[in-house]
């Protein structure tokens, strides 16, 4: 055989192996790559978004640019950043990075669903946390002003509210729940029955307040909070207060100083005058 016709013929036995070799490894390459991004689907199917975003990444690993794999890592990382903003309170950062998950066209959809649902669900928590916060700094005012029963009306719109217990809503719970037992504790001191209609946070509360014998309303209060409410009164306010019992034909020596107290907060509280709670006694 001539030496050319052999040359030839390893030329041609070479590169027929070169050409099956390549084949080969970039079939391997694919179904490695078809495995890793399996491996994330599954991943995010089950929740954990961690081993997920490996498996994304060992699929770049065997092809590097590629623009699905890609995307998914930061759809990913939005995702659990969304989740950590969320876990700390910070509702409205997460919305937006649930948002920006929920927008992308060519990723996972199924991180786009749950994102969608996510995003949507603190849009709802936002506003209701909003209305919530306003309804206690109203109350919160209204309770420094001695106006309890407007505060706890105010109030009842947070305890009222059908999801209150959800951890959203903890803070303002929490908050609203501590100032309605304050509220509660000086009306009772004050004389006033307070019936709460439900035990259950998630039942719409409704308080009824009801006068008792007058001997019942100036009696001694012995509740802290009740002091402390009595203390920001002046002397001059309890002075005042005792020549407008006088006008009335009442015996103002025959009240106390803390039982005048208990007149004036009782008139702040019912936006009457001292003299009109006065009459009431005659």
């Amino acid at each position: 055989m001539k030496r050319w016709a052999w040359w030839t013929i390893v030329g041609i036995v070479l590169a027929v192996f070169f050409v099956g070799y390549g084949y080969t490894r970039k079939a391997e390459t694919q179904k490695y790559y078809n495995q890793a991004i399996e491996a994330g689907k599954q991943s995010i199917r089950d929740g954990n978004y961690d081993a997920a975003k490996l498996s994304y990444r060992d699929a770049l690993k065997k092809k590097p640019n590629d623009d699905f794999a890609t995307t998914v890592v930061d759809q990913l990382t939005d995702y659990q950043r969304g989740m950590k903003d969320m876990n700390n309170g910070k509702y409205a950062d997460a919305c937006q990075k649930f948002q920006r998950v929920a927008n992308v066209d060519s990723g996972s959809s199924l991180l786009v669903q749950r994102s969608s649902g996510l995003a949507t669900e603190l849009k709802e928590v936002i506003k209701e946390r909003k209305i919530f916060l306003k309804a206690y700094k109203k109350a919160k005012t209204l309770s420094e002003n001695y106006e309890y029963t407007a505060s706890n009306t105010k109030l009842a719109v947070i305890l009222g509210y059908g999801s209150i217990n959800e951890s959203y809503y903890r803070d303002v719970y929490n908050n609203a729940k501590k100032l309605k037992e304050y509220n509660d504790r000086i009306l009772r001191s004050l004389g006033y029955t307070v019936d709460d209609d439900s035990t259950d946070a998630n039942k719409t509360r409704s308080q009824k307040y009801s006068k008792n014998t007058k001997q019942d309303v100036f009696s001694g209060i012995s509740d802290s909070a009740a002091s402390a409410a009595e203390s920001k009164l002046t002397d001059a306010q309890v002075k005042q207060a005792r020549k407008d019992l006088k006008a009335q034909g009442l015996n103002e020596k025959a009240f106390t100083d803390e039982q005048v107290r208990q007149v004036i907060l009782r008139a702040k509280r019912e936006g009457k005058s001292v003299k009109q709670v006065a009459d009431e006694f005659k």
